[in-house]
């Protein structure tokens, strides 16, 4: 979900093992300001079926001497046009994505107006998708938008451009140019602009697409930072892709074929294969910012937002992308709705997804521990809020994230969320959390598998020896690497310092050849060969090269030492307490072999039985992962470590399993003042409690006497909160908060809320007065003027420009019935300027006041010969006595 939307919306169990969509729905979104002014109409520069194919290049799956043969089928086409263009197209074996464009832009050229499509022309077209094999080659990439432009596709349906969606259908004998054009368009130009309308969660905005010129990566390429996510409830797509930019950029890298005319194609996975769509770099803006990813920044590349688009567009073909409720079809509003990260992950990487549920056992911490290890992919699924102690928002509800690190030895996460960096943010873009955190309330790790895909070392290149002026010709065994997939691989070479080899020799990156001639005093050195294939993923092997003096000196060849492993770092022995997590890993040096051997490692019992149920022993890292289970009467362990001969040396060491302490409280929390009829909250310190063994905790309030707390006050246990609105007359509480442990075992504290009163409050105004001079006046304050909890006096003053007084004149004021009464003078022939105060037992005060106007005996009001401003009277005025 975007940083504005913050809800989501389950979808079928039938249809997903995972039920939860993440980010289907807003709360907050960015106000008109930012996406108000979209224009009813694209407004974009699009490349065009006219538009001169000129430099454009493309990958392929081999290179192919020029020159070759026209394969028999070129020759058997019908149509002139399209027979001459591809006997020139073939001719050097290859057929780019420029060439195959300029095949259909000149058919669409030279299509009648009149009749469309010939049958001929229509029968070529598939006998060259059906073909591009047989004597030629070209990229999986062309293959695919070929065969979708010829053969048909579900997204063919509808042509949107930028605008409403009208109907297209797939090509056929009698096509109209008009079609032609817009199927080009779709699949070789990325014309098919996502409609400027997107929809979520019945909110509509308009945006307006601008060319960008802006190029596909940063210098480093695409990073974890490129991603800030914008308005769209992407969050599911975003985060994924995070992690992978994180740990596999080079996969991300080769999602992409540019295709140098301002277009790209972009590779997605559907059922195992490869799924290309082509997309332009006309993109949805908003002023000078992008309307979605980048919305806040100007990160500077576009790669995540072509990704977006691309997304959209697979969408179109009718795959199930991990949302089945809202395909919009051609529209962002079809990715802005919310959906699930395990489907992105397999659509990105083509790789098997596992699911954990996190909870804080052995299970998920392997699962992390072996996932980050061997840099597959984590994207974390979260219905949980947390906030850290300055208030800032870390973990969010129903919102997808990206796991970058976990300490074993903490149990701390680290989680980067997609909403990136913008101004004036209130959440953390990276974080930590105890996993103790996420266990407990549904939320599941979604973890691909790309290191299965990556390729392998299978036999490392032995050491080389080369004399000064001897001319080398060295080439790769070629069972050094394999790719699980069968993928072709590409080489590069480096030095190990990840410098340049010497200007001498050179590296051939198809053949995996080195070739030069040592000169005169060159040195030696290493290298790092990385075998990388077309998913971008990679293996790396080091190879020494010796540099003799004038005459070729054989290697030496020093026999192997013999010996079983040995013990070179005696383990210490732990304490380890019931009931607690446990996260121990061996010391790296703990056996040494003496041929320097890899070796494998196993653990058990120190009588040979298998470890108990609760303890998990991790032959990546060598370390125990578990939660020691209450009763444990200790443990005596051995592990043995066997070399690739099978010799073998084991350890014992033991450990004490001591019961469980329940939580303490860290931080005594302080008395509280609480004033009555104020809303107040407050909550209690991150540090109140701590558990000894590292268990997650919840908590319970109560009074101090073990009744439940007044009906006032409210405890929210997530956030060890307390809210309320004390009412007038409360008495103070004592607080008794309890933590409990995932034992069972609690700690206590105690602590006072202190109601104090608010003071006197002025609950109904006493109306301004008008009387007749010479008359009897009787009038009292307004029922119930003045609220208080405590006893009030009351006291009346007439208000006078050099303050208020009290004096004797015709009117008189009751405190005890609150009433005043007296003669109206006769010379009263202005306004009287009164105020009550009442004063409660406290000292507190609070003051109403009011005027008396006079009028004589006809109905004519009488003014005072001086002016009355604001809280002043006129100094003619008559004085008002007071009875106390």
């Amino acid at each position: 979900m975007s940083s504005s939307q913050r809800k989501l919306t389950p979808i079928r169990a039938a249809d997903r093992s995972v039920v939860r969509l993440f980010g289907a729905e807003d709360e907050d979104a960015p106000s008109a300001g930012i996406f108000g002014a979209a224009s009813t109409g694209s407004g974009a520069t699009v490349v065009t079926t006219a538009t001169v194919i000129s430099t454009i290049t493309t990958t392929v799956k081999a290179s192919v001497t020029a020159g070759v043969s026209t394969p028999t089928w070129v020759g058997s086409l019908t149509d002139a046009g399209l027979k001459a263009d591809m006997i020139s197209v073939v001719a050097d074996g290859v057929v780019t994505y420029g060439e195959m464009l300029t095949v259909v832009t000149d058919l669409s050229s030279s299509l009648s107006t009149v009749g469309g499509l010939s049958a001929n022309q229509f029968s070529d077209l598939k006998a060259i998708a059906a073909n591009w094999n047989n004597g030629v080659t070209m990229s999986s990439y062309v293959d695919d938008i070929l065969n979708r432009f010829v053969n048909g596709d579900a997204a063919n349906a509808y042509y949107t451009g930028g605008g409403t969606a009208t109907a297209l259908g797939n090509l056929r004998v009698g096509s109209t140019v008009t079609q032609l054009n817009q199927l080009i368009g779709k699949w070789f130009l990325g014309n098919d602009l996502p409609s400027t309308t997107v929809t979520m969660n019945g909110s509509t905005i308009k945006v307006t697409y601008k060319a960008s010129t802006a190029p596909l990566f940063g210098v480093g390429g695409p990073v974890a930072s490129d991603i800030n996510q914008g308005y769209l409830n992407d969050c599911y797509l975003l985060a994924p892709l995070a992690s992978i930019a994180r740990s596999n950029p080079g996969l991300i890298s080769s999602m992409f074929v540019d295709n140098g005319n301002n277009t790209y194609g972009v590779r997605f996975f559907t059922g195992g294969k490869e799924d290309w769509v082509t997309v332009n770099a006309v993109l949805p803006m908003t002023g000078a910012h992008y309307s979605f990813n980048d919305a806040y920044n100007n990160v500077g590349n576009i790669w995540v937002n072509l990704i977006e688009k691309a997304y959209v567009q697979i969408n179109t073909q009718g795959v199930y992308t991990g949302n089945y409720y809202a395909n919009f079809g051609n529209s962002f509003s079809t990715i802005g709705s919310g959906g699930t990260p395990d489907s992105v992950l397999q659509a990105v990487t083509g790789s098997k997804i596992s699911h954990y549920v996190v909870a804080n056992n052995a299970e998920t911490i392997n699962a992390l521990v072996n996932a980050l290890a061997a840099k597959n992919d984590i994207s974390l699924c979260s219905w949980t809020n947390s906030y850290d102690s300055a208030g800032y928002q870390c973990l969010v509800a129903g919102h997808a994230m990206s796991v970058t690190g976990f300490d074993a030895t903490t149990g701390k996460v680290t989680i980067l969320n997609p909403w990136g960096t913008k101004t004036g943010q209130t959440y953390r873009t990276t974080f930590e959390v105890n996993l103790s955190q996420l266990a407990g309330t549904g939320d599941y790790l979604a973890i691909d598998s790309v290191a299965a895909l990556a390729p392998k070392l299978v036999s490392q290149t032995a050491s080389q020896s080369w004399t000064e002026g001897q001319t080398v010709s060295f080439t790769l065994p070629t069972n050094t690497f394999s790719d699980p997939s069968g993928r072709v691989l590409s080489y590069s070479a480096t030095q190990a310092n990840g410098q340049a080899l010497p200007s001498w020799l050179s590296f051939d990156a198809k053949t995996g050849k080195f070739s030069g001639i040592v000169p005169t005093g060159a040195a030696a050195f290493s290298s790092i060969v990385t075998a990388t294939d077309t998913l971008g993923l990679s293996a790396s092997e080091t190879i020494r090269f010796a540099v003799a003096k004038g005459v070729t000196v054989p290697p030496v060849v020093v026999p192997p030492a013999s010996g079983a492993p040995v013990v070179s770092a005696q383990t210490a022995n732990q304490v380890w307490n019931q009931g607690g997590s446990v996260v121990f890993t061996m010391a790296a040096n703990t056996f040494t072999d003496p041929q320097g051997a890899a070796m494998t490692y196993k653990a058990t019992l120190a009588d040979g039985s298998a470890l108990p149920s609760w303890l998990y022993f991790s032959t990546f890292n060598n370390s125990f992962i578990g939660r020691v289970a209450m009763g444990t009467a200790g443990l005596s362990i051995k592990v043995t470590a066997k070399d690739a001969t099978g010799l073998t040396a084991s350890e014992t060491f033991s450990v004490t399993t001591p019961p469980p302490v329940a939580p303490i409280v860290s931080s005594q929390t302080a008395s509280r003042s609480w004033t009555e009829g104020v809303a107040s909250s407050f909550s209690l310190a991150a540090n109140t409690f701590t558990d000894p063994q590292g268990s997650a905790m919840t908590y319970t309030a109560t009074q101090a006497n073990g009744q439940a707390l007044p009906s006032w006050l409210t405890f929210t246990a997530a956030t060890k909160t307390f809210s309320g609105l004390a009412p007038t007359g409360s008495a103070d509480v004592s607080v008794k908060v309890t933590a409990t442990d995932l034992l069972g075992l609690s700690g206590s504290e105690t602590f006072s809320l202190v109601t104090a009163a608010a003071g006197p409050v002025v609950a109904s105004r006493t109306a301004s007065q008008t009387q007749v001079v010479g008359s009897a006046v009787t009038f009292g304050l307004a029922a119930g003027a003045f609220t208080d909890s405590l006893p009030m006096t009351y006291a009346a003053y007439q208000i006078k420009s050099a303050g208020d007084i009290d004096a004797t004149s015709w009117l008189r004021f009751d405190p005890t019935t609150r009433t005043f009464s007296g003669i109206a003078a006769a010379n009263e022939n202005g306004t009287l300027h009164l105020k009550v105060v009442a004063t409660d037992t406290s000292g507190k005060a609070a003051n109403d006041s009011f005027d008396i106007s006079f009028k004589n005996s006809g109905g004519l009001t009488l003014m005072s010969t001086a002016t009355l401003t604001g809280s002043q009277s006129s100094s003619a005025s008559s004085l008002l006595a007071i009875a106390r």
